[in-house]
């Protein structure tokens, strides 16, 4: 398997995979640079990306092809845009998880009350339009490497 940055010819297959998995489509604002595809014998088989808000991020459209799903692609996935994170010097990560929460805490997500997340964050297209309401809001504080 191999993690790579998305390039715009991608963006078509990166939407069609979202749509499948019954996620809102990649907002088009969001750079290539901060959108990870995962590929496996030569194929598309995983995405996630990165909205950067000021020093935050917010994960958007983490989705793995139905029949690669439990082998590992969205780990590597969640590692490499955290790994995007820390290259951009953000300082803390959230998310919105519906039933995953448990596979987000492996990597250092905690759950967090709506109301202690920033306003910024509060204010993206996945807290206001995107997230679902009853999804439990997920944050990671990322150290400053040395």
């Amino acid at each position: 398997m191999d993690i790579q940055r998305a390039s715009h010819q991608e963006r078509a297959w990166i939407d069609a995979l979202l749509q499948a998995s019954k996620l809102p489509p990649l907002p088009r604002e969001i750079s290539n640079s901060n959108v990870l595809v995962a590929r496996s014998d030569g194929s598309l088989v995983g995405v996630i990306a990165l909205e950067v808000v000021v020093r935050r991020g917010v994960v958007r459209s983490a989705a793995v092809v139905g029949e690669q799903r439990g082998k590992g692609i969205g780990g590597a996935l969640l590692h490499g845009i955290v790994a995007r994170a820390y290259e951009l010097s953000l300082k803390e990560v959230y998310l919105l998880a519906e039933a995953a929460e448990g596979f987000f805490a492996k990597v250092g997500f905690e759950p967090i009350s709506r109301d202690d997340v920033p306003a910024e964050i509060k204010r993206t297209r996945e807290f206001q339009k995107d997230g679902p309401a009853g999804a439990t809001a997920m944050r990671l504080a990322l150290v400053t490497r040395l």
